[in-house]
């Protein structure tokens, strides 16, 4: 996915389960990875760090793509961050990342098309 001047690959979480679960209980994130949290209506998000062992840019997205919040998150604080308005998605990335490709608060996000095959499970 393209974020403002670099291309990022990010893992999706669909299910609670993986939104649960986020970054947890990894030791880094490389440069040019991310997590896509994609939620099925609008709702002002609250995440935590709890078990991450690096601190986080949070991307808060609407159902067009619009950034509507960036927050930080440190590393292993259990402090809930939520976006300022309600959100559709949102983008976890390396702290500083957000500042370091060039986006806002008011641009837009091309989100990727995602199929959900169901394993019937």
């Amino acid at each position: 996915m393209r974020i403002g001047d670099q291309s990022f690959e990010l893992e999706l979480a669909l299910t609670e389960a993986q939104q649960e679960l986020g970054l947890m209980h990894r030791d880094h994130l490389d440069s040019d990875k991310g997590m896509l949290f994609i939620f099925p209506d609008m709702q002002v998000r609250t995440f935590w760090n709890h078990d991450v062992s690096f601190p986080l840019d949070l991307v808060f997205l609407d159902s067009s793509g619009k950034i509507v919040s960036i927050k930080q998150m440190q590393k292993f604080n259990d402090l809930n961050v939520s976006s300022d308005v309600p959100a559709k998605y949102a983008i976890e990335l390396n702290e500083g990342t957000a500042a370091n490709v060039g986006i806002k608060i008011g641009d837009s996000l091309s989100i990727p098309a995602v199929t959900i095959v169901s394993t019937g499970q």
